[in-house]
């Protein structure tokens, strides 16, 4: 059984998950609700709960002020978020679950029965600590990503990552250093979630980043050249848009 403690300052929205829950998830055991800041901080402390289901805004703060207050973070988190919440990013970088409002039956039942399998896994207060420093970091260069493998959890500065490559499901992060990081997630999420971080999609296989590219050739098809003397290739369609990105950066 796991026991999950939920936070939710929304009667509606907490009512919906209540039956969802005693429906469908007959190896969840509630252990307490809270819906503002001093109740949750009392519930987390006291139910010592498997795994908490957080609304993010709650009256008075956030749920990463009661998370800096606790002594020790020994249950997972899911955070429960709006559309158009600030944190998603943050939350993405981290590799820490997350669900949006309104909340959707099928995707609570999933989140759940994966914290279920992974309960075991001590490594909550890592990544918490890797979010709750991006959340106070207002550089970007200093801002961290969670890379999960199947035999540890890795904080990298995003500053130290050369570059992305694909293989199937799979990405492999180069860093600086030399160091490969494989991992079992798909190079568009990372696309996605990097390139705002001056990274570029050069081809299906190739996410770079821009800071490391020491020349492009536009010989042989068309190829660039990193910093750490790997050669990328660059896509036909990706030639105007990566000559533009070049461009702009050199004018920063």
């Amino acid at each position: 059984m796991v026991k999950l403690a939920i936070i939710e300052d929304e009667e509606d929205i907490l009512a919906v998950t209540l039956k969802i829950i005693n429906d469908y998830c007959p190896f969840v055991t509630i252990c307490g609700t809270a819906s503002n800041m001093n109740s949750a901080a009392t519930l987390l402390a006291e139910s010592k709960p498997d795994v908490a289901l957080m609304d993010i805004n709650l009256p008075g703060g956030t749920s990463f002020d009661i998370l800096k207050t606790l002594p020790e973070v020994n249950f997972k988190i899911i955070f429960l978020t709006g559309h158009e919440e600030y944190a998603i990013q943050a939350i993405k970088f981290c590799a820490i679950d997350y669900l949006l409002k309104p909340v959707n039956p099928t995707e609570l039942i999933a989140a759940l029965h994966q914290a279920y399998k992974t309960v075991e896994e001590r490594n909550n207060k890592l990544m918490l600590n890797a979010l709750l420093q991006n959340m106070g970091e207002p550089s970007a260069e200093n801002k961290v990503v969670v890379l999960k493998t199947v035999e540890s959890i890795h904080i990298v500065e995003i500053k130290n990552i050369v570059r992305c490559e694909s293989d199937s499901s799979y990405t492999t992060f180069h860093l600086t250093d030399g160091q490969k990081i494989l991992i079992s997630k798909p190079l568009k999420e990372y696309d996605e979630l990097l390139s705002s971080f001056h990274f570029f999609r050069v081809h299906q296989s190739h996410l770079v980043n821009m800071k490391y590219v020491k020349k492009f050739d536009k010989t042989d098809g068309g190829f660039i050249v990193m910093c750490d003397g790997s050669s990328v290739p660059v896509s036909t369609r990706k030639k105007d848009a990566l000559i533009q990105s070049i461009e702009q950066l050199a004018c920063k």
